[in-house]
């Protein structure tokens, strides 16, 4: 009997811990082919991008040379109209101060932005 009671209690908190909902992401996205996800956090403003035939996760703070970084900058910036084109996602870091046009070649794993005039 005592068994069993730790099974329920050990089989509760790891529930607990690892839920994770729809209701935890401000953006979640797959490629066609289904060999990419790609999603922000509400905890976390940055955009990772899990490769999912490899299993590994890429996290994008800084924005190529825009100076921009979701991380440090998260109150004042935030990721607008992402979608995935090909190996592409492409995004708009909105700014008040230097929006930017932004793209992460999925593949190799970097990102390129430049300014909207905006």
């Amino acid at each position: 009997m005592k068994n069993v009671f730790y099974f329920f209690i050990f089989s509760f908190l790891s529930f607990k811990v690892n839920s994770e909902g729809i209701r935890d992401y401000k953006y979640y996205q797959m490629d066609y082919s289904e060999r990419y996800a790609v999603y922000v956090k509400k905890s976390d403003p940055c955009i990772n991008v899990e490769a999912l035939n490899k299993g590994t996760v890429k996290r994008f703070c800084e924005m190529g040379d825009s100076e921009l970084n979701l991380e440090k900058d998260a109150l004042s910036i935030y990721v607008s109209r992402p979608i995935i084109i090909g190996p592409f996602l492409n995004f708009i870091v909105a700014a008040p101060w230097n929006e930017q046009k932004c793209r992460i070649d999925l593949d190799k794993n970097t990102v390129t932005c430049e300014p909207t005039g905006k």
